[in-house]
């Protein structure tokens, strides 16, 4: 199947352009940000949506009254990658038969390559990163952020300053915490129940959760 495999030559700069890995339930969109000198693993999931037409519900979808609005998708956020040095280049390589995306980011003070991929059973994603990055000889390494989405429904960044967007009720910002030496970024929902993402150490692991009260 290697002859069908997706290849970059150039550095994808938007989600559209990007590579993507998952499971059907969860997964990630794999691109750069030129400007902020970093590559971003922007994190999806298929079931966080708002219910805001059914509380206590998962999901308003099917229920009488309720729109687009109420049950859109929200962005859960990105996991991001911050070389030392300076971006000069990238390629990537979307293996299908093995599920997953192999890359190399070159910077000003070496490379960084990476494995991503979504395990079939689990509810999670992997980044697995070496860096040869080094400043006056010695290695220095990459930095790992958590950029919480915005979350609001999509059709509403469509129509900023209209009055949909003037009557459309912000969800609270995210929350950041700490749980058992775990980065936990928890977001309450407006309609009820939550969903959080938990980051772990430098070798790129993370998980997500989603909760709702019954």
């Amino acid at each position: 199947m290697a002859q069908h495999d997706l290849v970059w030559e150039e550095i994808p700069n938007q989600w559209n352009e990007g590579a993507f890995v998952g499971n059907g339930q969860v997964g990630m969109m794999i691109y750069s940000n030129k400007d902020d000198n970093r590559l971003d693993f922007h994190v999806g999931r298929q079931d966080v949506t708002d219910h805001r037409g059914a509380p206590n519900k998962k999901t308003s979808m099917g229920v009488k009254g309720t729109n687009l609005y109420d049950f859109s998708r929200l962005d859960i956020g990105r996991m991001v990658l911050r070389p030392a040095g300076k971006i000069l280049a990238m390629d990537l390589r979307q293996d299908l038969w093995n599920a997953e995306v192999r890359g190399t980011i070159k910077t000003n003070l070496g490379e960084i390559r990476f494995r991503a991929f979504t395990p079939y059973t689990r509810m999670l994603n992997v980044v697995e990163v070496e860096s040869s990055e080094k400043k006056d000889g010695k290695p220095v390494a990459c930095q790992w952020q958590w950029k919480a989405g915005n979350p609001i429904s999509p059709r509403v960044l469509t129509k900023l300053g209209s009055r949909d967007d003037e009557q459309y009720e912000r969800n609270p910002k995210p929350l950041i915490k700490k749980v058992d030496r775990i980065d936990v970024c928890e977001q309450s929902l407006n309609a009820g129940g939550d969903y959080a993402t938990a980051q772990g150490d430098c070798t790129g692991f993370y998980r997500l959760k989603r909760t709702f009260s019954m």
